[in-house]
């Protein structure tokens, strides 16, 4: 012991007295604080995602790390010390565990401190307190805490099988090229498609993308398979070792307990492995979203028995995991074979009748056929809710619109379709329950849902689709709105007034041009990136399709006029695509009447977005239509968008037809 005290003392002295060892962590600090001195002073606000600059600096540090204990430990071997001492392969172990003990020791320190810097510039900004900061200090020990052991583990590596060969330098360069922090976005083809149940995920130490580390509500892109990497890793690091340094023992005991060792950690760094494809998150893996789009764009939709009807709803929700348990009551039921909809990638346990009799199911896709006895009059479902792309589940937070089947619903088709001119599958947004049923949900965990809160454990309330929130969130109260935000988002309430009003004047105008369109509902949750607008009674989800934070006004609210008005339409029109070239238009009008801003629309006429796609003649209608729409005042250019909107199932996106629909509309205005 007192031995492996003093290498540890030794190499305390031999890291930090290293310039090149000490120098590099200086120069990694100045890099991120000049970084984030200028994110401060820049225009974006996508606070959550800066952490994705850590990475480039930290490819810098693994190539250092590797090369530097690389040159250590092949300069110590270089004396040959196993030539000279009978306990040589037991020395050669403490050499390297203490080597190890020191790296990290430091590597700890410095990440305190670059913790500590990252945590102030969220204040800085004026981000509130919160397990958000948490989450970041997590996300630092596991993308750059972990590889600089990696690192060292590598460096030893190679040192005790090449030496001190010219050849190392070039094997070290491959090494850090193909296992590098940023070899994801090397790679970028490669690694996009890989998805997160592959065990081919284990060769990357990073994050998918280098910009989208993190999403509104969901959190950061690390789960309990990112820690089984991480485990992985150290375990295949320490299984290298073993393998390569199995020659330097000089006794039969000591290789029969190597290579019990090298058995033992070989079954470990396979379990590792195993844990993480089972528990690795989708919600960020851009190959499960293609994945996903692709079972729906070739899915065959199942024969459905609706011949019921559901009375009410009540869910109890576990108070750790995901586990559900969805009681369905039934009404009028006239079949024993009844079909629900509920997403194919949640296994269930078991379905049992009012009376706790086990039922027999099937599975096809999404569809469950469950066979029940003609009395049956109520059915629990018990499944858990897996992480999917489409479907918000990572760790333990959810995101669930009313269209997202997490439920077991009433329905002949998949609620998730491909969508042939958005160009990949997504949730169709019209009403789920017609009518609207009564849903009754038991949890003692915090949720954000849209029926109201009745008891301090149960909520209640009758709508025509359950949405859900589990996750940590921002609130304001703004007028008679409930307005929810994500952690990373600053508190400015000026900003979202701002925003309110501008939603609620485009939501105005389009209420005129489709007349079952309904007002903004009371809770509106507000969410940065990509998506579309998902709304149902007493909710609205808003993703802002940008880089920037939802109270960035500037870089957001040009969004509003097109989202808004796809909303309306997928509540009213079965298939969404046929209105493309409408809410094209529309979006471009109601921007310009709000003057709401659309970077880049200075440099371009008004025109459709395949407009350089079209036939020459498609070109002269769409022409047409659009200078004579955009010349209208407003009450005409009203009327031609709603009379379009009112013939958008027999005219579609045909723009001959379409032209003829307006000049009929011109026509008679011209007759009045």
């Amino acid at each position: 012991m007192s031995r492996w005290i003093n290498l540890v003392a030794f190499y305390s002295r031999r890291l930090i007295t290293s310039k090149f060892y000490m120098g590099s962590l200086l120069v990694y600090t100045v890099m991120l604080s000049v970084r984030y001195i200028v994110l401060y002073n820049g225009t974006s606000k996508d606070y959550g995602n800066v952490l994705g600059e850590l990475f480039v600096p930290g490819q810098m540090l693994f190539m250092i790390y590797m090369v530097y204990f690389y040159r250590l430990f092949a300069e110590e071997r270089a004396f040959g010390m196993e030539r000279y001492f009978s306990d040589a392969y037991r020395i050669l172990w403490q050499k390297i565990v203490a080597m190890a003990f020191v790296h990290m020791s430091i590597q700890g320190i410095f990440f305190i401190v670059q913790t500590l810097l990252v945590w102030g510039f969220y204040r800085a900004v004026s981000v509130p307190w919160s397990n958000f900061y948490l989450e970041v200090a997590l996300f630092i020990v596991l993308y750059c805490w972990l590889p600089t052991l990696i690192g060292l583990a590598i460096g030893v590596l190679i040192a005790s099988v090449v030496g001190k060969h010219k050849i190392s330098f070039v094997i070290l360069l491959i090494i850090w090229f193909l296992l590098g922090p940023i070899n994801t976005e090397i790679f970028i083809d490669y690694f996009r498609q890989i998805q997160a149940d592959d065990w081919r995920s284990f060769s990357y130490l990073s994050t998918m993308s280098l910009y989208q580390v993190y999403q509104s509500y969901m959190g950061y892109s690390y789960s309990s398979g990112t820690a089984w990497k991480g485990i992985g890793w150290i375990l295949v690091s320490v299984l290298l070792l073993l393998i390569s340094l199995l020659r330097y023992s000089m006794f039969r005991q000591q290789r029969i307990a190597t290579v019990i060792a090298i058995l033992l950690v070989g079954g470990l760094t396979i379990g590792s492995i195993e844990q993480m494809t089972r528990n690795e998150s989708r919600v960020f893996n851009y190959a499960d979203e293609e994945a996903e789009s692709l079972y729906y764009k070739n899915y065959t939709i199942p024969p459905a028995d609706l011949r019921y009807h559901i009375a009410n709803y009540t869910i109890n929700i576990g108070d750790t995991g995901n586990q559900l348990s969805t009681t369905v009551a039934l009404k009028q039921v006239q079949t024993t074979t009844p079909t629900f909809q509920l997403h194919h990638a949640f296994p269930i346990q078991r379905i049992v009748d009012e009376h706790g009799k086990e039922q027999f199911f099937q599975r096809q896709g999404d569809t469950v056929s469950v066979t029940i006895q003609p009395t049956t009059t109520a059915l629990t479902f018990d499944y858990t809710l897996t992480s999917q792309f489409f479907v918000k589940v990572h760790r333990d937070r959810w995101l669930l619109p009313a269209t997202v089947d997490w439920y077991p619903k009433r329905s002949a088709e998949p609620l998730v379709q491909y969508v042939d001119f958005i160009g990949y599958s997504r949730a169709i947004l019209k009403p789920i329950q017609e009518p609207a049923v009564k849903f009754q949900v038991h949890s003692k965990q915090k949720l954000l849902l849209n029926i109201p809160k009745i008891q301090p454990t149960i909520y209640e309330g009758v709508v025509d689709g359950l949405a859900v929130i589990k996750a940590p969130f921002q609130q304001q109260t703004i007028g008679h709105y409930q307005v929810v935000y994500p952690l990373d988002g600053v508190d400015t309430k000026e900003q979202f007034e701002v925003m309110i009003t501008r939603m609620e004047q485009v939501n105005q105008d389009l209420q005129k041009l489709m007349p079952a369109s309904r007002a903004l509902p009371d809770l509106l949750v507000f969410q940065s990136g990509g998506g579309a607008v998902q709304w149902h009674d007493n909710f609205l989800l808003y993703p802002t399709d940008s880089l920037y934070a939802i109270d960035s006004i500037d870089g957001t609210a040009y969004l509003m006029p097109s989202k808004l008005a796809f909303a309306h339409i997928n509540q009213q029109l079965s298939n969404p695509a046929v209105a493309e070239e409408w809410l094209d238009l529309t979006g471009q009008i109601l921007a310009t009447r709000h003057k709401i801003n659309q970077p880049g629309s200075e440099l371009f006429r008004p025109s459709p977005f395949y407009y350089h796609e079209f036939s020459a003649t498609d070109q002269q209608s769409a022409d047409f239509v659009y200078s004579q729409v955009l010349q209208a005042d407003e009450a005409l250019q009203n009327r031609l968008l709603s009379a379009w909107f009112s013939n958008i199932e027999q005219v579609q996106n045909d723009w001959q037809q379409i032209e003829q629909l307006v000049r009929e509309v011109l026509q008679h205005e011209n007759g009045n």
